[in-house]
């Protein structure tokens, strides 16, 4: 039978108008690799619903977190960014996923939209805590430069980082940029290895644009 862990949240960060990092502790410590996720169970209105989400803080970090944005799955998701509150509690599982870093290989692209970012910054967070030699370039997609999540840590992880370098494509600007081959074409050797993570039609077109 599914282990169930009680966990409480002790801090809401506002990420953006749609989007909050919900951070909370829990009765026993959850071993995780960064790039994997929870799942939780969370009682609203006296039913119990579940909903998978990708931890965005790292394993050494004393707290964890997770970046929730409405539009993700609406029901469940509007509930976390607009009701919830500190104190809170519930229940989430073991954690799941083989979305992890190889840390063996030795250079990375990481391709994210929305909140496909979150197991992404875990990754990155993680490879800047351990100082890793790996070379990493991210390219994040986002609608308006609104949205773009945890914009100012990951321009501070590129300026302190000559190991990690980034650039945000706004699909909604004036030029209506989507992410082309010129985006990464540099960063491209036989042993770069890719992350992908977005909604479902992001990863597809990716795929199926570049990577078939």
């Amino acid at each position: 039978m599914e282990e169930q862990i009680k966990a409480k949240i002790t801090e809401i960060i506002p990420l953006s108008k749609t989007t909050k990092a919900i951070r909370f502790i829990s009765e026993k410590k959850i071993n995780f690799l960064p790039g994997q996720f929870l799942m939780f169970d969370i009682s609203i209105k006296d039913k119990i619903e579940r909903l998978a989400f990708s931890l965005s803080s790292i394993p050494t970090e004393k707290y964890y977190e997770i970046t929730v944005k409405k539009t993700q799955t609406p029901f469940i998701s509007q509930y976390l960014v607009d009701s919830v509150k500190i104190g809170d509690e519930f229940t989430v599982s073991e954690p799941r996923g083989k979305f992890i870093l190889d840390r063996k290989i030795k250079n990375i692209l990481f391709l994210a939209a929305g909140s496909g970012i979150a197991p992404i910054i875990s990754m990155i967070r993680f490879l800047r805590r351990e100082k890793s030699k790996i070379k990493t370039h991210l390219i994040y997609s986002n609608k308006t430069q609104e949205d773009i999540l945890w914009k100012d840590e990951i321009e501070q992880i590129s300026r302190q980082n000559t190991n990690f370098s980034h650039e945000f494509i706004i699909t909604n600007s004036d030029e209506g940029k989507r992410i082309t081959e010129k985006n990464f074409k540099a960063f491209l050797n036989k042993e770069t290895d890719f992350y992908i993570c977005g909604p479902l039609e992001f990863v597809k077109d990716l795929y199926n644009s570049f990577l078939l």
